[in-house]
């Protein structure tokens, strides 16, 4: 299996595995969103946290696929840096907009 595939497997079974502790942590931390008949449709209370557990995987995918020879020249190069701060960012926003209204 090539670099790809490892990476592919890596981010699903990471993702897979991530979302329930997510869900499960949603819902102890009150970090659940409430129909409210207006934007939010859904008919009972729905987990927010999916997105973090998400963008913990793609932090694992990241950390796995840095080890790996065939991308070897992609982190040799700060930009995968950038791709988590910017999805460290993009999640904290969100994680802050889903627990109070920004």
């Amino acid at each position: 299996m090539g670099g790809y595939g490892v990476a592919f497997v890596v981010a699903a079974l990471a993702t897979a595995l991530l979302c329930w502790p997510a869900r499960h942590l949603s819902g102890r931390f009150g970090m659940l969103a409430e129909p409210d008949g207006t934007r939010r449709l859904h008919l009972r209370p729905t987990p927010v946290l999916g997105g973090s557990a998400m963008c913990l995987a793609t932090l694992v995918t990241l950390g796995v696929s840095s080890r790996l020879h065939q991308f070897h020249e992609i982190f040799a190069t700060s930009e995968p840096l950038g791709v988590v701060i910017g999805a460290v960012i993009i999640t904290a926003v969100g994680t802050l907009d889903d627990r109070i209204d920004v």
